[in-house]
């Protein structure tokens, strides 16, 4: 991931789209920190898939925030019309044996895990659709703001023959609120902004251009209350025990071979 500097003024790939911040070709891009030690990690590449390139560079990311010396706030967003679409299925269809398929699943689990555990607050600034994984990716987050006239949250996994792992299913559990469960999970129902602000899955709804400047907003407010950020980590550690630990168990083979499928 490359550094580069914080715009003055925010709006959702108004500035990746120009080449900022991060260079032609840069799957993700990592700002420089505002006075008050908030980070925005940009998704810029296409649908924002979990591409084993993606994904390496969003730990690489990560890796910089955390060492940030500091009271500190993430937000993670995505450009143009996709916050993120989740695996990367044209990377699996070239993958010839289970355990590659595996390892790749290990990854996308690794980066879930290291996001819902990340010792920081982190808040998903939903600019477009959230797919599958990539819902699972703003679920991971502990704050989101959705855009509120396009765009879609959908873990569709029902409608293409891909149960979830073991490790999502936990994630999902934690963090979308058993009360949704049936609908979003079971049906794979396709939820808009207004929607899933009724049904508590986000915390905020606003327009397209107000999507980046609120989830910065909150994300500065926690970033000046919250003093013991690594504290924090600890707690998301403990309370989300169970997540964590599927997250970072070992794939089971029928995943795999649900996957192999497709």
């Amino acid at each position: 991931a490359q550094n580069t500097p914080f715009p003055s003024r925010f709006s959702v790939c108004r500035y990746t789209m120009s080449g900022k911040p991060g260079s032609a070709g840069s799957p993700i891009a990592l700002s420089q920190p505002t006075q008050d030690g908030v980070f925005v990690l940009t998704m810029q590449n296409g649908e924002n898939r979990f591409s084993p390139a993606t994904v390496s560079a969003f730990h690489d990311a990560l890796t910089t925030v955390e060492a940030y010396q500091g009271q500190k706030a993430l937000v993670i967003t995505g450009c143009g019309k996709f916050f993120s679409n989740g695996l990367d299925l044209r990377h699996v269809a070239k993958l010839r044996s289970a355990e590659r398929i595996a390892e790749y699943l290990d990854l996308a689990h690794t980066l879930l895990r290291r996001v819902l555990l990340f010792p920081a607050p982190v808040v998903a600034a939903v600019n477009g659709h959230a797919f599958a994984g990539g819902a699972m990716l703003a679920l991971a987050c502990n704050w989101r703001i959705m855009r509120e006239d396009r765009g879609f949250l959908c873990l569709n996994e029902v409608h293409i023959g891909l149960p979830f792992t073991r490790g999502m299913a936990a994630l999902i559990r934690s963090t979308a609120g058993e009360r949704n469960l049936r609908d979003v999970a079971f049906c794979g129902k396709r939820i808009d902004a207004n929607e899933a602000w009724r049904r508590g899955i986000v915390d905020q709804k606003v327009p397209a251009d107000q999507v980046l400047p609120s989830a910065i907003s909150i994300a500065t407010k926690l970033a000046k209350e919250i003093r013991h950020p690594n504290t924090m980590g600890e707690i998301k550690a403990g309370m989300l025990e169970d997540a964590a630990a599927c997250l970072a168990a070992k794939v089971e083979p029928s995943a795999v071979q649900a996957l192999s499928r497709l």
